[in-house]
């Protein structure tokens, strides 16, 4: 059921942002579109704030502030845990450390893959914004079992 849910929601934001990479403020403005103010923003690895109960959704890429960007991924704050999606289906730990500075819990979704990791595909970004639509919409069981 989620997958075609994921797969539906994923056609919508591809038909409003193409199916290319994106920039951070290409990512920033479809994230005000779809959830206003609870998105806190679109940050480099290195450089992700705190989430709050009010501003709970962020898009995070890979790459630290002084390199180019590889990879974007979703993060949601869901009580004192962090929710973690990637849509090659990795681990925090593995891909983004600096996720637990601080001693936060993070809990990762499922680690099956949603994107090509031949390079075929290069939307991270909008899949990244379907999994925090996701989330908003169902919540955090079906969120992580994307």
């Amino acid at each position: 059921m989620e997958d075609i849910i994921y797969k539906h929601a994923l056609k919508h934001i591809v038909s409003k942002m193409g199916n290319k990479i994106t920039d951070g403020k290409q990512l920033l403005k479809a994230g005000r579109e779809l959830f206003g103010k609870k998105i806190h923003g679109v940050y480099p690895a290195d450089r992700i704030p705190k989430l709050t109960k009010q501003q709970p959704y962020c898009i995070a890429n890979l790459d630290t502030a002084n390199m180019f960007g590889s990879h974007w991924v979703a993060i949601v704050r869901d009580g004192n845990d962090l929710l973690f999606y990637d849509s090659f289906g990795r681990k925090a730990s593995k891909i983004l450390p600096y996720i637990y500075e601080g001693g936060r819990n993070v809990i990762n979704t499922e680690d099956d893959k949603e994107q090509d990791l031949n390079g075929v595909e290069e939307n991270c970004g909008q899949r990244s914004l379907t999994a925090l639509f996701i989330y908003d919409q169902f919540g955090r069981k079906m969120f992580l079992k994307l």
